[in-house]
């Protein structure tokens, strides 16, 4: 069974969940700019947006944008309210890529244990 915990992946599937963010992210900002609302929603939208663009908490927010796409959906469009709700429900399962604010903060890490012994042979002290 494989661990519930992401490991970012890099190169070609990081440019892939980045590119995902923004297909994400480029109609929420598409849709503020469009309609007219009071201060606080614009707002909040804005550091929607600005959080998955730059990969911070993308799975919290991707499922937040599912639930607004849901919301949306008896109102708006049904192709492209169905595109947004699959794309937001793939980035939230995938994760937001090592391109992220994600990765930097909860990334690979690499743990020294002092006192232990970091050549080959475990028999061997490392201060000889």
């Amino acid at each position: 069974m494989r661990s519930i915990v992401s490991s970012y992946p890099g190169g070609a599937a990081a440019l892939g969940l980045a590119l995902l963010r923004c297909s994400v992210a480029i109609p929420l900002l598409a849709d503020m700019l469009r309609t007219a609302a009071p201060l606080w929603q614009p707002v909040g939208i804005g550091l929607l947006i600005a959080g998955l663009l730059c990969g911070f908490r993308a799975r919290l927010l991707a499922a937040i944008c599912c639930l607004a796409a849901l919301t949306d959906a008896a109102s708006g469009d049904g192709a492209a309210t169905a595109i947004q709700l699959l794309d937001a429900f793939a980035l939230a399962l995938l994760g937001p890529g090592a391109w992220s604010i994600d990765a930097l903060l909860f990334g690979r890490k690499t743990i020294v244990v002092p006192g232990r012994s970091t050549g080959n042979d475990p028999g061997i002290p490392s201060d000889l």
